[in-house]
């Protein structure tokens, strides 16, 4: 496993949930509580979020941190679920210490990613 580094801006917050999101539907389905649909209205959800804040994607100032927070809650029905709560406390460790949040992923996908953000 590798942890992955990335700036503490909008954008990257919304790609860590849409990750942990889909870990956490994949931990689901292990469990047997498998449900076609649950994924995508997961994302969708978070789609949304990400739209009420679009003018902030490149941004890290706690003005739009803080927008995205509450767009979080408002987007999803259960705002306490595990991968939200996640990207809500990487949130609050960013505004509070200047920590950047990280995102921890398989090697073999980590050498993808790392690859990708180079050639940008």
């Amino acid at each position: 496993m590798v942890t992955a580094s990335l700036p503490g801006t909008v954008k990257n917050f919304g790609i860590i949930a849409g990750g942990l999101i889909t870990r956490y539907d994949k931990a689901l389905e292990k469990r047997g509580q498998s449900n076609i649909y649950r994924l995508g209205l997961l994302l969708e959800a978070l789609h949304k979020a990400e739209d009420k804040v679009r003018q902030y994607a490149n941004d890290d100032s706690p003005e739009a941190l803080n927008a995205f927070k509450a767009a979080l809650s408002k987007s999803f029905i259960v705002s306490d679920m595990p991968p939200i709560k996640a990207v809500i406390k990487q949130i609050d460790a960013f505004l509070q210490t200047g920590k950047p949040p990280k995102y921890v992923m398989a090697s073999r996908v980590a050498d993808r990613f790392l690859m990708l953000r180079k050639e940008r």
